[in-house]
């Protein structure tokens, strides 16, 4: 990603690029307020909204849960593409209109997952 373009939507981390190089691990890291959240949380909604592909939002400790779940979506739902629906989330779950789209887990707790399948 460059930094130099003088298209504005360029200069935001897009998510996109790397899922295109079919690398079996990414790990992502950049300067503060580069987008790196908001086009990961905008990608996976419409990829469920698209899809119907569920995802799951992971975080070092159930703490930084339950400091996030409450407003995860605030900034992503004011996308026009995103408007007409409802986001909720809870400290398990985030919904489109209803629907489970993405579970909140926490590294803290994976052990308890393990041989855990989830729906989609």
């Amino acid at each position: 990603m460059s930094n130099t373009s003088t298209n504005k939507a360029d200069r935001f981390y897009n998510p996109v690029e790397v899922l295109s190089k079919f690398y079996p691990f990414n790990f992502i890291m950049g300067n503060r307020s580069i987008g790196k959240t908001f086009g990961w949380s905008y990608y996976c909604l419409m990829s469920f909204i698209k899809h119907r592909k569920q995802f799951i939002w992971l975080r070092r400790y159930e703490s930084d849960i339950a400091e996030i779940a409450p407003t995860w979506a605030d900034n992503v739902s004011q996308k026009p593409t995103l408007r007409d629906h409802a986001i909720t989330c809870d400290m398990s779950t985030i919904k489109v209109d209803g629907e489970v789209a993405g579970y909140f887990f926490s590294v803290s707790k994976a052990h308890k997952l393990k041989s855990i399948s989830l729906p989609k």
